[in-house]
């Protein structure tokens, strides 16, 4: 069976089935899920044929990964649930007791992407703002592209903390020493301390290090930026999310007109990054 057609109001539909009052943090879930999907359809449009396996690495409250299984998609949600992001405990069991009355399936996996390999299985591989929490984001991605068949594609959007700014406490990082970073913003750490504890800077500079070192086929895209700062001028709800720091920077950017231009930013520049693996 083919897989019936994606969109991000077709993922809103899917996620007020479950929670009909969408507001709270079942409301940032249907978001997160409506972005990732945003991201990873361009792909998706690339690689769809029968019988399409997909790995979705850090699945969260497990929205995406329902609403891909309910289209015909073969999925595998990665899911460890570590204490920094427990709060989708509840999410979860939501959208697993949904897709059990509607005869939704797809796997659920208990494990960090760090230990878990599945060699060739995977059609398509994808994260979304999950490599920062990693423990060791490189060894998670060597495992990834060795569950990739052949052949496949591989998405993995993340900060880039080669630009001094971290985006989940909206601070401006000086230098690398992240105790250093601590003791400068100690009231923004201790707002979410479990977020900030489990963070790892991951770079553009070595992440394309690594990836020229391993011989892989890789690209980043050029247009993430851009599309992230157009995409706010249109989702309200992220907008609300974002540091004021980027929602300055986007007031500034659409009264000046010069939106259009961040998608000539350097790689090493953009951020979020979007690294694009070819198998």
């Amino acid at each position: 069976m083919m897989p019936m057609a994606l969109s991000e109001d077709d993922v809103e539909r899917f996620g007020r089935a479950i929670w009909p009052d969408l507001t709270g943090r079942p409301a940032t879930a249907v978001n997160q899920a409506k972005f990732g999907l945003s991201r990873l359809l361009p792909i998706l449009d690339a690689q769809v044929r029968p019988g399409c396996r997909i790995l979705e690495v850090g699945a969260g409250p497990l929205l995406l990964s329902a609403y891909l299984a309910s289209k015909g998609f073969r999925v595998t949600a990665l899911e460890p649930l570590t204490p920094d992001f427990s709060w989708f405990d509840a999410l979860q069991k939501d959208v697993i007791a949904f897709c059990g009355r509607e005869g939704i399936e797809f796997e659920r996996v208990d494990t960090v992407a760090e230990e878990y390999v599945a060699p060739e299985r995977y059609d398509v591989i994808f994260t979304v703002h999950v490599l920062e929490h990693m423990r060791d984001p490189l060894r998670a991605l060597d495992n990834m592209y060795r569950s990739l068949a052949k052949p496949g594609f591989l998405l993995a959007v993340c900060p880039n903390y080669d630009v001094p700014f971290e985006p989940h406490l909206g601070v401006l990082l000086i230098g690398r020493s992240k105790a250093f970073n601590a003791w400068l913003y100690p009231q923004r750490i201790a707002a979410k301390p479990e977020v900030w504890h489990g963070l790892i800077f991951v770079r553009y500079s070595s992440l394309k290090r690594s990836l020229q070192d391993r011989g892989v086929r890789y690209s980043f895209s050029r247009g993430t930026v851009r599309d992230m700062f157009i995409r706010l001028g249109k989702d309200k709800f992220l907008y609300a999310r974002m540091p004021a720091l980027v929602r300055w920077g986007y007031v500034a950017l659409r009264r000046t007109g010069l939106i259009g231009l961040l998608y000539w930013l350097p790689l090493r520049l953009q951020t979020p990054m979007e690294l694009v693996v070819t198998k």
